[in-house]
């Protein structure tokens, strides 16, 4: 067995390194890409679930538990809103108020609609389709992060994270 896996790594190899010395560079990243892309790589489990179907039932589910329809769930809303109106207009009173609205909704829209469509996903694998195209609420957990990271004056390590990708051209310099 493990000499098969270790025929195949040389087999591969040596395909390869033919590819690039021949030039033929769509051959050369077609085979690079179908060997290392971890684009098509879908989770084996999450939760026990293998199928998409029931990978995307169980966030969905997981996602109600911890939001609410706010079509279908007025007074939640307005309850919320409320309390949200009740503490800071305690912190205004108490002169303790500090702008918990550094950032609107308006301005992650703004700087989302400024990013170009189309472009490699982050280190993590989110784009910006996957932000434009998901659930409104996470618009506004992006406002609520922006605006702890400036209050608090923190940046995540994450956020520094960046990848470098060479690109090989086929002229010589």
């Amino acid at each position: 067995m493990k000499q098969a896996v270790l025929n195949d790594s040389i087999e591969f190899d040596d395909e390869i390194s033919n590819l690039y010395l021949h030039k033929d560079m769509n051959n050369f990243w077609r085979k690079w890409n179908n060997r290392f892309s971890k684009r098509n790589i879908s989770p084996a489990s999450i939760n026990g679930c293998c199928k998409d179907k029931d990978i995307a039932e169980v966030f969905c589910t997981n996602f109600s538990s911890v939001s609410f329809d706010s079509y279908k769930d007025n007074s939640s809303v307005i309850q919320c809103l409320n309390r949200l109106h009740e503490l800071v207009d305690n912190e205004v009173y108490e002169g303790t108020f500090m702008s918990h609205t550094l950032f609107d909704v308006s301005d992650v829209e703004n700087g989302l609609n400024h990013l170009k469509a189309g472009k490699a996903c982050d280190f993590d694998g989110i784009s910006k389709e996957s932000i434009m195209y998901s659930h409104p609420i996470v618009i506004i957990h992006l406002k609520l992060l922006f605006s702890i990271i400036c209050a608090h004056g923190f940046v995540p390590d994450s956020f520094g994270i960046g990848v470098t990708v060479p690109i090989v051209k086929d002229k010589i310099w």
